[in-house]
């Protein structure tokens, strides 16, 4: 109901439904972070503009879904499962009128073993959830990066390695009392992400605004702080992004430092580092002038400077350097000298601070990285003595030469141009730079420009410009500058339209081949069904007809006068016949049960057996020595599901396995592999046994080469059964599984009495001869 009335357009619904339906979509897409706020807000903006008409009349609803798809937001088969999973939610509700009420209960989802509670925020790369871990019975913060089906494939790469450094520096970290510590991070249902600690609590930021919260406490929270990231330093990680909205702080003053998104590996793990030399990233107001101008030499000092902007804010209630943009804050930066956080407070502090704890704030973020503390642990140990109420006495820069800063003002000039574009900043640009502006520096400009290195030439016309800023050449120069700009980028639009059209021309040829292979699956399972009928019906029709002529023999023997012994060889043959007749129907209804296994078997891709079908009487125990054999049943383990390649051999006591997403055996895979059990099964007593097996995904079970249960399917967790004959004794046992996908599981019972209780086969009835342990020939 719900697919209908929000998937067609003109379906005749109240709009108020229409309007509750398009909310649940769009909340619950955007909770699933198959879609960004920003794709949201421009699909609820075009349908707004296309519910009124030029002249002013309402014109007929459309639905968000139909939007959505249409520009590329979300795929048809997303689209699907939100409806199905709206619709399953909203069911007990749509006859109460309540639609609201299924509002709520969709906005909880299932991601794995993870259910999703409530959102907490959202960043560039993705949003982070508080969830619940429903196998360890644990609250994490999970982050999850966006689901984005309309971008190029390329567009989303450099996303996901920086996605993944963030994990594998954060695991690199050992645990520490203040960091947020990593649980585990992969793909789920297609999507990266992230399970970390969840932390109860606030930014430092927000902390910081609650009212009684003492300047000996904040400097606290920043001295563990400070300890936190020397502890990173120590393993080789750079954070690179030290903000109070990177601090985590819980109701009884605990700090925790989060999101390395940023950071930067030295040292062993310095190859995990994405971030280029000379790309800037951070954020402004904490960030170092060598990591603005994106410098090779940044090191753990960068984040001492960070810490040294977080101390001043606590002093000074405001940041160093305050602006609209990031030029504006960068270039007050470099261009003005840092004022001691006593004379730019915007309120009157009670208790005051004392100049000691200024000048370890001023250490910190002194401009060249040689002049600050050597360590965070340098610092921290300052600040640990200024609570203690010790004397600390603090070496503060000299102040540069103003010729040297005047140089300095243009390079970093540039590298802020720079750092608002977006670009590598190449190592030539310094050298120009550090020049007086004229002709030879404008003819450089002109050569980059013409190079096609337009970005560059940008910066260089920018730097220009800072100095002389009536210049005509340079103006010129950036303005053919943008125009090519522009140029390439239109060419580089129309390449990644013409590249989503031949994907969705790709798609859409799979698309019908799958729907070739479902026709030709259906059509082999119904012939098999139409066959496995006609069995049964040949079965029931061998069953009256022998009834029929056992009546008729019973009716003939009252009336002729043959003698006794006569008329008993007479029924005794009769029988004898019909119970072959009736055998004979059995053997036929086995063949089309196993005729219907090949027939999903040929669907699945695999090859079926050729079994050997036991009759009615017990299999024959064979002859062996009991004292030659060993408890357990031989196990061969293989990659791929057709048993492709030889990994490993044991013994197993008992057929009773929940791999789940584990592998089978050590250093083996968890999914798309195939195990063998031979052996010997111990039969206490002669008459019928019923087997079953409980798996995921196929599985065969042969006795003394008689096929007793046969599913050789990739289904998800089901229960096959079948039964046989057997004489006391030692019988022959081979047991086949592969596991396809998902889960893993096999579980082999049977009904040893006469209960008809299924029970897992114990140990004591499962031996192996040990000369087949030799080994395995390639």
């Amino acid at each position: 109901m719900v697919a209908a009335v929000s998937g067609r357009r003109g379906a005749t619904v109240p709009n108020t439904v229409n309007q509750h339906l398009d909310d649940l979509v769009g909340r619950l897409a955007l909770n699933r972070g198959l879609v960004s706020p920003e794709d949201l807000m421009e699909a609820l903006s075009e349908q707004a503009i296309a519910m009124v008409s030029p002249d002013g009349t309402p014109k007929p609803h459309r639905p968000l879904s139909e939007i959505l798809i249409e520009k590329g937001y979300l795929t048809e088969s997303q689209l699907a499962s939100l409806l199905q999973e709206i619709e399953a939610r909203l069911a007990p509700t749509m006859g109460g009128g309540e639609v609201g009420a299924g509002l709520a209960a969709a906005a909880q989802t299932r991601l794995g073993k993870y259910t999703l509670i409530r959102e907490l925020g959202r960043g560039g790369m993705g949003c982070v959830f508080e969830a619940y871990d429903t196998e360890l019975n644990r609250k994490v913060a999970l982050k999850l990066m966006y689901a984005k089906p309309h971008l190029d494939p390329s567009e989303i790469t450099p996303e996901e390695e920086r996605f993944l450094r963030e994990a594998q520096l954060t695991a690199h970290v050992p645990k520490h009392p203040n960091i947020v510590s990593l649980y585990e991070a992969g793909i789920l249902d297609g999507r990266r992400f992230i399970a970390m600690e969840y932390i109860e609590g606030v930014s430092m930021l927000d902390w910081r605004q609650q009212p009684g919260v003492t300047l000996r406490q904040t400097i606290t929270i920043l001295r563990d702080v400070t300890l936190a990231v020397h502890h990173a330093h120590q393993h080789g990680v750079i954070h690179r992004d030290l903000k109070p909205q990177n601090v985590l702080i819980t109701r009884d003053g605990r700090p925790y430092v989060t999101d390395f998104g940023l950071a930067k590996a030295v040292g062993a793990h310095k190859h995990i580092s994405l971030t280029a030399s000379g790309m800037t990233v951070g954020t402004p107001t904490y960030m170092s002038p060598e990591q603005a101008q994106g410098l090779k030499t940044v090191d753990h000092r960068t984040d001492i400077y960070s810490l040294g902007v977080m101390l001043y804010e606590i002093l000074a209630g405001r940041p160093p350097f305050a602006g609209e943009t990031a030029i504006e804050i960068l270039m007050k930066a470099v261009k003005h000298n840092l004022p001691r956080p006593s004379s730019v407070m915007e309120a009157v502090r009670e208790p005051a601070f004392d100049a000691s704890i200024e000048n370890i704030c001023l250490k910190a973020m002194a401009r060249l990285p040689k002049d600050r503390y050597a360590t965070a642990e340098d610092l921290a140990q300052d600040l640990t003595q200024w609570l203690a109420g010790k004397e600390v006495r603090v070496r503060l820069p000299k102040p540069s030469p103003f010729g040297e800063e005047k140089r300095s003002y243009r390079w970093i000039f540039a590298a802020v141009v720079a750092l608002v574009l977006g670009i590598v900043i190449p190592p030539a640009l310094p050298l120009l730079f550090s020049q007086r502006t004229d002709t030879g520096t404008l003819d450089q400009a002109d050569a980059l420009l013409e190079a096609g290195r337009y970005r560059e030439a940008l910066v260089a016309y920018a730097q220009v410009l800072a100095v002389d800023p009536k210049n005509v050449r340079a103006e010129a120069g950036r303005q053919r500058t943008l125009a090519r700009l522009d140029a390439q980028s239109e060419k580089e639009r129309e390449a990644a339209l013409a590249a989503k059209q031949e994907a969705e021309a790709a798609r859409r040829e799979a698309e019908t081949a799958r729907r070739a292979l479902e026709e030709r699956e259906a059509e082999l399972i119904r012939e098999a069904l139409e066959a496995k009928a006609a069995a049964e019906a040949a079965r029931r029709a061998a069953e009256t007809a022998a009834r029929a002529e056992i009546e008729a023999l019973r009716q003939a023997e009252a009336q002729e006068d043959a003698s006794e012994q006569t008329e008993r060889e007479r029924l005794a043959a009769a029988r004898a016949a019909a119970e072959a007749r009736a055998l004979a129907a059995e053997r036929k209804a086995q063949q089309a049960q196993e005729q219907l296994a090949q027939a999903r078997q040929a669907a699945a891709g695999s090859r079926p057996p050729s079994p050997i079908l036991p009759g009615r009487s017990p299999l024959p125990a064979v002859a062996i020595d009991p004292d030659r054999l060993k408890p357990g049943l031989i196990a061969e383990c293989f990659t791929g599901t057709d048993f492709d390649a030889f990994a490993v051999r044991r013994i197993d006591p008992l057929i009773n396995f929940r791999w789940l997403k584990q592998p089978a055996w050590p250093s083996g895979p968890p999914d798309g592999f195939s195990i063998r059990w031979t052996g010997f099964l111990r039969v206490p007593e002669t008459r019928r046994y019923q087997f079953e097996a409980f798996s995921d995904d196929g599985v065969r079970l042969f006795i003394d080469d008689a096929i007793i249960l046969s599913d050789w399917t990739a289904f998800y967790r089901h229960k096959t059964s079948g039964g046989c004959s057997l004489e006391a004794g030692f019988h022959r046992i081979r047991l086949e599984y592969f596991e396809h996908d998902h889960d893993a599981l096999l579980t082999l019972s049977w009904v040893p009495d006469n209960k008809w209780e299924a029970r897992v086969i114990e140990p004591e009835f499962f031996f192996h001869d040990p000369a087949g342990l030799e080994p395995k020939a390639d």
